[in-house]
């Protein structure tokens, strides 16, 4: 989609002028006039707030464990939206997308003040210290946990909760696996008419910026941290051997196939992409995970781990304590998208529960499919949640493959913003 990335300027010049001659006398006295009137206060760009718009829904499983959040300023300045999306043990999954929504709402409220004057390296910076926040106090919070669980089956056990490498293991010394996706857009609108998003995310909660108009305009905001990027590929390569000896393999999932040793690489060892598997992927047994026809692919611990293994849809997360030493990261990355304020937008983020299931297309044309009647409204997303959860089962013919699904919607309206004579 093409999107204004210039600052827009108020043009003051297309003012009418008027040709009637005034008297100095009468000047004199519309100036007094105008002196003993009281000043009316300088308006902003902005008369109208973006609206924001949410909802989630629990899948095939007993606990939802996705997560999502959303936050405005009062001035209508700065407008937030985040999806969580939970993966591994259920109740650490949970666990990791709820605590982590807790840490970005206390964060919002302590710093959206400053957050129209931050430049790209400032945000940067403190979406970094925002992750590491998350990531830690999910850490906190799973030692608590299997403290408690300890205690309350009287088994302490030898191996100690927390290890040297920051692992959280059990009494019998397995690493608890459990984390979350996390995508947050803050969409920040300054006086002058400037207008922004900015995307922080880990993993693949998706997000896309649509322009309203008659014909579908759209541009991804987040590129997937997925097995099939080159550049996680590339990042988790590059990562120091003294640091990193044994580090994640990304592999195309093979229906029925459990031993790693059996399914194959997506790049060999300069990065290229496996050309064999991507001519014939039926003949490797390869199945699609979405709508999209994309191969299913996963991050995975070497066959050299005997012991503990992680499999893993994401390269990057917030949690997954045992896969960091493989070369997992909760860092994430940061795209900035400007907007012009003389058209009207929608920044949309989604759990892969609705992006495996629905094109993105899809979704934007059923926001201007609504919004053609009246704004958008939260019973719509929840209908609309309720009709992937039903495309979803059609689709994988398994209840319980159906994933929990969430979407976050801003709508930032265009400006009416008159220039006063």
């Amino acid at each position: 989609m093409s999107v204004n990335s210039k600052r827009t300027k108020v043009d003051n010049d297309c003012m009418s002028v008027s040709t009637t001659v005034t008297t100095r006398r009468e000047t004199d006295a519309m100036s007094v006039a105008k002196e003993s009137e009281p000043r009316k206060p300088k308006r902003d760009f902005w008369n109208k707030k973006c609206s924001i718009r949410k909802g989630t829904l629990v899948g095939g499983k007993s606990k939802n464990e996705d997560a999502v959040f959303s936050f405005q300023s009062e001035d209508g300045k700065v407008s937030a939206i985040g999806v969580f999306d939970g993966h591994g043990q259920s109740s650490f999954a949970a666990v990791s997308s709820r605590v982590s929504t807790k840490v970005a709402k206390t964060w919002f409220n302590m710093l959206a003040a400053e957050m129209p004057s931050w430049d790209v390296p400032t945000w940067k910076q403190n979406f970094d210290r925002l992750f590491a926040k998350m990531h830690e106090v999910v850490r906190e919070q799973f030692v608590k946990m299997e403290m408690h669980a300890r205690k309350k089956n009287r088994c302490p056990g030898s191996c100690p909760v927390l290890d040297e490498r920051g692992v959280v293991r059990k009494a019998n010394g397995f690493p608890i696996h459990g984390g979350t996706t996390v995508s947050i857009s803050v969409v920040v609108r300054k006086e002058n008419g400037e207008q922004y998003v900015v995307t922080a995310y880990v993993g693949d909660s998706d997000v896309i910026i649509a322009k309203k108009g008659k014909h579908i305009s759209l541009e991804v905001a987040t590129e997937g941290h997925r097995a099939h990027n080159r550049r996680e590929f590339m990042r988790i390569k590059n990562l120091p051997d003294e640091e990193y000896p044994v580090k994640l393999d990304l592999v195309y999932d093979v229906n029925g196939v459990k031993d790693p040793r059996l399914l194959p690489k997506i790049y060999n060892s300069s990065g290229e992409l496996n050309e064999n598997v991507k001519r014939h992927p039926s003949m490797y047994g390869l199945y699609s995970s979405n709508v999209r026809s994309e191969p299913a692919t996963y991050a995975i611990t070497p066959t050299s781990i005997k012991a503990d293994r992680a499999r893993l849809a994401n390269t990057r997360a917030v949690g997954d304590f045992y896969a960091e030493q493989f070369g997992l990261s909760h860092t994430p990355d940061i795209s900035i998208q400007h907007l012009s304020p003389h058209e009207s937008f929608y920044i949309i983020a989604g759990s892969d529960g609705v992006w495996d299931i629905m094109d993105y297309g899809d979704v934007v044309g059923w926001i201007q499919d609504v919004t053609d009647y009246g704004d958008l409204q939260e019973h719509h997303v929840a209908e609309y949640l309720e009709k992937t959860k039903r495309k979803s089962d059609k689709f994988f013919g398994v209840p319980s493959a159906v994933d929990d699904a969430s979407l976050c919607i801003i709508h930032a309206p265009t400006s009416s913003f008159e220039t006063s004579v």
